[in-house]
């Protein structure tokens, strides 16, 4: 009986597949797969599993007369029966895969390449990706017979990867965009199994071969408004520079039997291309620094700091110019908020594990579900577990040693260069950031190789030059009452607080929360820092050029209430008060002044 069935089944099939190429209608596209997944659904009731994949022929046989399916909505149809199909029945054979790889190709050239049509672009992208992943449920068929297989299928591989980064450049709607970086995703990403070594060296040199093409399409999107978008490209990106950027020699195949025009496509990754990827990319990620370190989104500023933590985990030792880069990135990253995001505390952590420091717990990161294939968005979690539990993870020493010269040639500069307050807000922002950063994970080599005075004067005038008042009115400092500051030697008593909430809230720097890191970060570390900036501002010129500038930073300590005995308390309100003073009442008080810090100080 069951073997009546299964004929008539398949008799069925072959008159509806006469039909579809006579009639291709959706409803006859629709019978002929559904016939086809029949009779998938009754072998398999009868051997209780499917052992090949021989059910593919049909449906190819449809897709070989694309031409026919010239209306697009027929097309449409072939393409969406055929996603289904890709779910229910994995691709087992070469000969299947061979088929369809050919066919794809072709379809590629002579249709999707040269319609204007977005929504099909879109739907063959979809096609295409459920292709890959049927194919990769057989581990050794996707890699060894697909993607390694570079005599056969290299130019193959290539052509797909150009036309998804064609469309890429092409399409403008977002999710459609998207699509193609989740296909693109579900081509190179590889699981975690017991040939994982062998397969990475798989893809990073397919990825090696197309980089410059893969760099150059995702470097013309920076700058994106779409954060979804700048996310995942963040994400494949790192991905893709992590599995291609290494020292490696060819993939091992049999070069004696590869064409000889394939041969100079596969690339040697050796010390000279290193250097050369390097050369490009260190541009790329300063790009991709400017327009997102401070970024709006924190989904972004993670993801663009796990991109830059590829590069110093993985690629440091050979990308020398592009860890660089990578590393005050991070170090920005880290400094430029003051939200306690349990992101950013991660973040954190992770540099620290980098830089050998003490770490007092580590952060539990919740493992995404286990699948068999891996979203380009539970990559991140991955990733960060990795670096976390990783043993042999630590920055490079050459890395260290210039952390050290740039964050002298950073005070260095600002002195010797003299550079204007009114700079940029974004250029000020980044050196305050990047000294925060700098100060935060190096400060314990800076105590005993170098002179700690100089480093504070340096660090003091740092401040000063990058403070920016231009914009406020001197008179600002005049709110206070003369009569309350009337009795200077009674100072705490005749303290308005009111009016000096009021100045101060006028006097907020642009850059008011680096600022306040930056004190609390080097008063903690250096209680006599408060005793130098008090002799500061005995200096006559000091005062003179810089009065709102002292006012603020005084300020901010008391904010803080980072002081050690009553004595230094009296002291900064006494400043306090007479920094506020207006011009007539400052000049009887000088001498007055300095007599009252001498006493304090």
């Amino acid at each position: 009986m069951s073997s009546n069935i299964n004929s008539q089944l398949i008799l069925n099939l072959d008159t509806t597949l006469r039909n579809v190429l006579q009639q291709p209608t959706i409803n006859n596209i629709h019978l002929c797969f559904s016939l086809i997944k029949q009779c998938h659904y009754r072998r398999f009731e009868d051997e209780k599993t499917v052992q090949d994949d021989n059910l593919y022929i049909p449906a190819i046989l449809l897709l070989r007369q694309f031409n026919r399916f010239q209306n697009p909505s027929t097309f449409d149809k072939l393409l969406e029966e055929f996603i289904l199909l890709f779910q229910l029945i994995p691709i087992s054979t070469k000969k299947i895969l061979d088929d369809l790889l050919c066919i794809i190709s072709i379809i590629l050239t002579k249709r999707i390449m040269i319609t204007n049509d977005e929504v099909q672009q879109d739907l063959f992208i979809r096609f295409f990706h459920s292709f890959c992943l049927s194919i990769k449920t057989n581990l050794n068929l996707f890699y060894k017979e697909f993607l390694g297989n570079f005599n056969q299928n290299l130019p193959i591989i290539g052509h797909y990867i150009s036309c998804l980064l064609q469309l890429y450049e092409k399409i403008n709607t977002l999710d459609y965009r998207i699509n193609i970086i989740n296909t693109l995703w579900s081509l190179i990403y590889i699981n975690k199994n017991e040939n994982e070594n062998e397969f990475r060296l798989i893809i990073g040199q397919i990825l090696a071969c197309f980089l410059p093409g893969i760099l150059k399409t995702f470097a013309q999107d920076i700058g994106s408004i779409h954060q979804r978008l700048v996310h995942a490209n963040l994400i494949l990106l790192s991905y893709i520079i992590r599995i291609s950027v290494n020292l490696s020699s060819k993939y091992n195949f049999e070069t004696n039997l590869m064409k000889d025009e394939l041969r100079d496509i596969v690339v040697e990754r050796n010390e000279q291309w290193l250097s050369i990827v390097d050369t490009h990319l260190a541009p790329i990620l300063q790009r991709l620094t400017n327009d997102y370190v401070n970024h709006e989104s924190l989904n972004v500023r993670q993801a663009l700091a796990n991109f830059m933590l590829t590069i110093l985990c993985y690629c440091s030792l050979w990308l020398k110019i592009s860890a660089n880069m990578a590393l005050k990135t991070m170090l920005v990253i880290v400094s430029s908020t003051n939200e306690d995001q349990k992101e950013i505390e991660i973040m954190k952590v992770l540099l620290k594990k980098l830089f050998k420091l003490p770490i007092e717990s580590l952060p539990v990161i919740l493992s995404q579900p286990s699948s068999s294939e891996s979203s380009i968005l539970t990559y991140e979690t991955e990733f960060i577990n990795e670096i976390l539990n990783s043993s042999n993870i630590i920055l490079s020493d050459h890395l260290l040693i210039e952390c050290q010269a740039d964050l002298f040639q950073l005070l260095e500069q600002q002195q010797q260069q003299q550079i204007s307050s009114s700079s940029i807000l974004t250029d000020r922002r980044w050196r305050l950031q990047l000294f925060i950063g700098y100060y935060t994970f190096i400060h314990s080599h800076i105590d005993f190789l170098f002179d700690m005075d100089a480093f504070t004067d340096k660090l003091f005038r740092f401040i000063l030059n990058t403070l920016d008042f231009n914009t406020l009115i001197r008179s600002n400092l005049n709110l206070l009452n003369e009569s309350s500051l009337s009795n200077t030697n009674n100072t705490t008593k005749n303290f308005d607080l009111n009016e000096y909430n009021s100045v101060y809230k006028h006097l907020k720097s642009d850059v008011h929360y680096e600022i306040e890191q930056i004190i609390k970060l080097f008063t903690s570390s250096h209680s006599n820092f408060i005793d130098y900036l008090f002799e500061q501002i005995n200096q006559k010129k000091i005062i003179n050029e810089n009065n709102q500038k002292i006012f603020y930073l005084l300020s901010i300590i008391f904010e803080e209430k980072n002081l050690n005995n009553f004595e230094d308390y009296q002291v900064l309100l006494s400043l306090l008060s007479q920094l506020i003073c207006d011009d007539n009442y400052q000049k009887p008080t000088k001498k007055r002044k300095k007599s009252h810090l001498k006493q304090g100080i």
